[in-house]
């Protein structure tokens, strides 16, 4: 970034006869900078279903809550004044993968669990799978539901069906 200043210096003085190729080379770096600024957003945009959620989630649940959702950012943006303890399943960084009693001790220890959409692409990406997938999630009752974002409160709906692990 810092050499961008002599680097112009040396190509505007090297082309300062030739201005239809400095032309021409400003107008290509112009077009090769908009796939690299713009390439990178799709990782990055939340979808309309998330925000919902998010939204719900923020407005909806007690302050002082603890809530398993690796990636609750978005809650920052409706209230960022609200104190959610949020955690995840397992410890980061990621040295095992976190098996189906790991998982229940971890939703046992909070108030409210998220699966989201984009939870779910994490952990796939840095474990391979969703660890989420392990428990039957029809157990917990479910506060929120859309397509894409799911809340639920850990206070199992039959207990004598977590007794096997």
């Amino acid at each position: 970034m810092f050499g961008l200043i002599p680097f112009s210096y040396i190509v505007i003085y090297t082309l300062k006869g030739r201005t239809k190729v400095l032309v021409l080379i400003i107008i290509l770096i112009m077009f090769l900078n908009i796939p690299a600024q713009y390439g990178s957003d799709s990782y990055r945009v939340a979808t309309t279903t998330q925000l919902n959620g998010a939204e719900f989630l923020t407005m909806q649940i007690p302050n002082d809550s603890t809530i398993i959702n690796s990636l609750g950012l978005y809650t920052r943006f409706f209230d960022p004044l609200k104190h959610l303890t949020q955690s995840s399943i397992g410890d980061f960084p990621f040295t095992k993968y976190p098996n189906a009693t790991d998982v229940y001790n971890d939703i046992s220890t909070s108030n409210y669990l998220v699966d989201s959409r984009e939870q779910s692409n994490y952990y796939s990406l840095y474990l391979g799978s969703d660890p989420l997938q392990q428990i039957d999630l029809d157990l917990y009752n479910r506060l929120y539901n859309n397509p894409n974002y799911k809340i639920f409160t850990p206070n199992p709906i039959n207990n004598h069906n977590l007794s096997r692990f």
